[in-house]
């Protein structure tokens, strides 16, 4: 494991569960040391996961879009701050719904080609491209809503994202008002600086 994990605590819980995965008998070794070590301290960032807040981790967005913005507008200022998507709010800042690069290739080509590679073939080669889309963020962004409030855990977070494919959740209030996004690299980073607070 990595040293900048440093502020993750194995708990004598961890070693028990680490000795529990191991299921045999053990003539301790340096390896088999080693490999309790990486066994507890898997357990142990489970524990945090399920332990942390998504308000500690998650990343306080202020870039939003509303959904009668024009496309074109949107797509510069996603090129421009170098992101791939942004939530969609209503002006009280309530979530509406995403929209992503993925929507944009969606828009323009065939289905089974979510990834956008005819698009960058079509650019490659000079090709027109066909566009099948409306003028706002309407017309494309996703209304489906994968949400957790800022009191829910990391680990319903990351069980959201598991079981919908998708690399980052809208994070908002009781209320439903938007309030940050939580990415799987928010959570990657986290847990390389050691950065989880309970």
């Amino acid at each position: 494991m990595e040293d900048n994990l440093s502020s993750i605590h194995l708990t004598e819980e961890d070693f028990k569960s680490a000795l529990k995965d191991i299921q045999t008998y053990m003539d301790i070794t340096v390896d088999d040391l080693l490999r309790i070590y990486d066994l507890a301290m898997k357990h142990a960032l489970v524990r945090h996961q399920e332990t942390s807040i998504v308000k500690t981790i998650m990343t306080s967005v202020s870039l939003t879009v509303k959904p009668d913005e024009k496309l074109t507008d949107i797509y510069r200022l996603m090129a421009e701050n170098h992101v791939s998507g942004l939530p969609v709010v209503d002006d009280s800042n309530k979530a509406l719904g995403y929209i992503s690069e993925s929507d944009f290739f969606s828009a323009i080509g065939p289905a089974e080609d979510s990834g956008g590679w005819h698009i960058l073939d079509s650019i490659i080669h000079k090709k027109p491209l066909k566009k099948k889309f409306g003028n706002t963020v309407r017309d494309i962004m996703s209304e489906t809503i994968y949400s957790v409030n800022l009191d829910d855990s990391v680990k319903k977070a990351v069980d959201l994202m598991k079981r919908n494919n998708i690399s980052r959740v809208l994070v908002c209030d009781s209320r439903g008002y938007f309030q940050g996004v939580l990415s799987k690299s928010d959570i990657i980073k986290c847990y390389l600086k050691g950065e989880y607070k309970e």
